[in-house]
């Protein structure tokens, strides 16, 4: 089987901004935004993923050992394989409620003139994680599997019979945390006009990111092991 994987999400947004006017010569600009990200979900809530701490070694290598699944839609029984555990929510991940994310920017007029300014700006800025990781997501066992018929090839018999299935292994899971990726974007500048059009401006612009999205082969063999397992 080869299933279609489909895919849907949500996004809601408010922003609030004000401008207030320390004095003749400072600005400064105030804005929260706030974000709801739903993380995406299977139209069809046939969707699983692999988390190991669900692991029952009772359960052996069952196809379903270990894998989440959207609450109320373990379909692993109807198969006879043992395993499977309720996903906290349809997405199969724990999510934040609201995200704020901050604005902030200040312009100072030195010396009155409006030919000398020194500007800064501060924000915080969420991103929206790419969708890619449902597809895999939608392909883990039992949604996904094999099925084969042996023949000979000097037979004419028509490939039709029993059917031996596979159902391999889950290939894909999500951390669950609820953590967002995010960048913290930060400014400096001063600028100051030489001439009537021509300004010299000097600026500092920094960005840190933090819970970026990254995909972490778990099963990896280790690179001390690695020479010996070549070996093997």
């Amino acid at each position: 089987t080869n299933p279609n994987v489909q895919q849907r999400w949500k996004d809601y947004e408010a922003y609030i901004a004000d401008t207030y006017k320390v004095n003749s010569r400072v600005t400064a600009d105030f804005g929260l935004r706030f974000t709801h990200f739903t993380a995406p979900y299977a139209a069809n809530d046939a969707m699983a993923s692999f988390d190991p701490s669900t692991i029952n070694p009772a359960f052996g290598d069952s196809p379903c050992n270990g894998l989440l699944f959207v609450p109320g839609n373990n379909p692993c029984s109807q198969f006879g394989f043992a395993g499977g555990t309720d996903g906290p929510n349809r997405s199969l991940r724990p999510m934040k409620a609201v995200l704020i994310a901050p604005r902030l920017g200040v312009a100072w007029d030195v010396f009155g003139t409006g030919k000398t300014a020194v500007r800064g700006g501060l924000g915080l800025f969420y991103a929206r994680e790419r969708l890619s990781m449902g597809l895999g997501l939608g392909t883990n066992p039992p949604f996904s599997g094999n099925a084969s018929v042996d023949r000979t090839l000097d037979s004419n018999r028509v490939v039709a019979g029993n059917t031996g299935l596979s159902f391999g292994a889950p290939s894909s899971g999500l951390e669950q945390s609820d953590a967002n990726p995010h960048n913290w974007q930060w400014n400096l500048s001063v600028q100051h006009e030489l001439l009537r059009n021509t300004v010299l401006e000097v600026a500092y612009v920094g960005n840190k990111g933090g819970d970026l999205l990254g995909v972490t082969n778990i099963n990896e063999v280790a690179p001390q092991n690695r020479v010996a397992y070549a070996r093997t």
